[in-house]
């Protein structure tokens, strides 16, 4: 499984983020060859209907665990499959201003399956 996470900056004094959560895997199961399907080769779905990694952020910072599920994913002749669950991540940073107003912040979210292992989940 491929993942990406892409964050923008912080906006006014307030530690936000903005950005989007991509996931990507092969499923088997979901393969087809376009040529007996009149060349189609690629198909968006409900994503409830196919299986889905359980990813969560672990170091969140509400207790809210839940990804809103009702969107489509990307399914490709090859198995490929493409989901980008839309949710907003909170989570808790320690700040440190003692170069304010010149400081940077870094703030470590950590996501990962509560089902699958570090080995299994990549």
């Amino acid at each position: 499984m491929r993942r990406s996470l892409a964050f923008a900056r912080r906006f006014g004094t307030h530690p936000s983020r903005m950005g989007s959560f991509w996931l990507a895997w092969y499923d088997y199961k979901l393969t087809w060859g376009p040529d007996m399907y009149g060349g189609v080769e690629m198909l968006h779905v409900p994503s409830d209907h196919i299986w889905r990694p359980d990813i969560v952020l672990y170091n969140n910072a509400d207790g809210n665990f839940e990804v809103t599920l009702a969107t489509k994913a990307t399914l490709h002749y090859n198995g490929l499959v493409e989901w980008e669950p839309p949710a907003i991540y909170k989570s808790s940073c320690e700040i440190d201003v003692e170069y304010f107003p010149f400081d940077e912040q870094t703030c470590v979210m950590k996501f990962g399956s509560w089902t699958y292992d570090g080995f299994q989940v990549s």
